[in-house]
């Protein structure tokens, strides 16, 4: 079973199956915005496109998470 790693509030959660992430984003604990990614696939994708995202199979760890943006403010703890 594919196991998936969420980033979001620009922190690395995970792994999680397609089903429990498909269940987050339907309760909105998760929105197209957040990032996935897999064990095949080469970059982080927002989650609106990581169901048709090409797999590649060729990485077995997480690239490294996408840059902090420090102008954005803290929206607080994230409760996942």
């Amino acid at each position: 079973m594919a196991t998936i790693y969420i980033h979001k509030n620009e922190e690395e959660l995970g792994p999680y199956t397609e089903k429990e992430i498909r269940m987050h984003w339907a309760n909105g604990l998760l929105d197209g915005e957040d990032l996935a990614w897999e064990a095949d696939m080469e970059a982080w994708v927002p989650l609106k496109n990581f169901f048709s995202a090409p797999h590649t199979g060729h990485t077995t760890h997480p690239p490294p998470s996408p840059p902090i943006d420090f102008h954005d403010e803290p929206s607080g703890p994230s409760e996942f």
